[in-house]
């Protein structure tokens, strides 16, 4: 229904944007951003970033402002590139919280940054020379106006891979967080300075899939993330697990750990099934997720190591709106080990031994992923 257009702040982080009501995702906004609203469908708020781009937001997730508050409009005159922690930070200072979208692109590498109800009047932008920083992520950055709505800020990075990034509000100003690249200790073990974050699937009260003699999917999970991390800490790695018993973690928390913990990469490991209707007979074998482009590799890589060690048949890497491939802060993948379902790899899922051979499989996806000069065979 359309009504009189009203302006709203968000009311919490991450809130979730949607392109229609219950559909596809976009960009999630920080708190306090403000928006303006021109319609609703039952419980969800029609949002207009700029005319012709409309959004939606769920009404509970918004406050709405007196009527007559000024629409949401801010002019950007700076550009600021400095450094934390994380990486490098491009800072965009503005009157008040706008709106945004990030872009990421793969070859050539850069990401998009559009704020809608800015304006440009930028004539200054600053980076802090090389010998102020611990390593150089940007090559460049530019902007632009493409339309009296939208301010787009075009960042161009050096390497050749993207680690992570995020964006956050300190006061009005808006925060590019790009991320370093890990950084290995060179030495015998592969993967020593890196910080991984395992994930396995389900637990507690969500058992997930159930196989063929009644052993269910979170405790097959539970078992090759163990032996999952214990390979990793053989090859030197630091791994964080979202769990190490039969315990209910949610979707949010467990991404929320891997945030908190700072990890380089985050890995979720799960079994497979099927809907009703489909035969496990025919339809089965190894695949991963994600949903970044900065996790394209990764997941061909784990994916391609499991159909080498596992001798199941390829069903791909996959592009997927999952909880756990959402992040943006590192690259997120969830792995589909085997099907639970299909008699056959269900009786392997089950074994001790196959086990830890699937534990170290995903390991040295992970390690190849790492390698300096990975070579690879094209399974695709």
């Amino acid at each position: 229904m359309v009504r009189q257009p009203l302006t709203a702040f968000t009311l919490h982080d991450d809130t979730i944007v949607r392109v229609a009501p219950e559909l596809a995702r976009l960009t999630p906004l920080p708190a306090g951003v403000r928006v303006l609203t021109d319609g609703y469908q039952k419980d969800n708020i029609r949002c207009l970033y700029r005319p012709g781009k409309h959004v939606w937001i769920k009404r509970e997730d918004l406050q709405f402002e007196p009527l007559g508050a000024p629409i949401p409009r801010a002019v950007c005159r700076t550009l600021q590139v400095g450094k934390d922690a994380y990486g490098e930070v491009v800072s965009i200072p503005m009157s008040q919280r706008l709106p945004f979208i990030v872009e990421q692109q793969i070859k050539p590498n850069r990401l998009v940054l559009k704020i809608f109800g800015a304006q440009a009047d930028t004539d200054w932008a600053y980076q802090a020379p090389p010998d102020e920083r611990e390593a150089k992520l940007i090559e460049d950055i530019s902007w632009k106006q493409p339309d009296d709505h939208t301010y787009e800020i075009d960042v161009a990075l050096k390497a050749n891979r993207q680690w992570g990034y995020y964006l956050d509000y300190s006061d009005n100003t808006l925060n590019l967080h790009i991320k370093y690249a890990p950084t290995l200790v060179k030495g015998d073990k592969r993967l020593s300075g890196l910080k991984v974050c395992v994930d396995p699937g389900h637990g507690g009260n969500e058992s997930g899939a159930l196989g063929p003699s009644g052993i269910n999917e979170a405790t097959i999970n539970l078992a090759i993330a163990l032996e999952f991390k214990k390979e990793l800490e053989r090859l030197g790695a630091t791994v964080y697990m979202t769990r190490e018993r039969d315990v209910d973690v949610s979707l949010a928390d467990r991404v929320k750990f891997a945030v908190d913990k700072k990890v380089d990469v985050l890995v979720s490991v799960h079994g497979n099934a099927l809907p009703d209707g489909r035969d496990p007979m025919k339809e089965h074998g190894t695949s991963t997720y994600r949903y970044h482009p900065q996790s394209i590799e990764l997941a061909r890589f784990i994916k391609n190591a499991m159909v080498r060690d596992l001798n199941l048949p390829d069903l791909g890497e996959r592009y997927q709106n999952l909880a756990l491939c959402r992040p943006t802060a590192m690259p997120a993948v969830l792995a589909e080990v085997a099907f639970v379902v299909n008699p056959d790899e269900y009786s392997n899922m089950i074994n001790p031994d196959w086990q830890a051979k699937a534990g170290k499989s995903l390991a040295r996806g992970l390690a190849d992923y790492f390698a300096p000069k990975p070579v690879e065979t094209n399974q695709n």
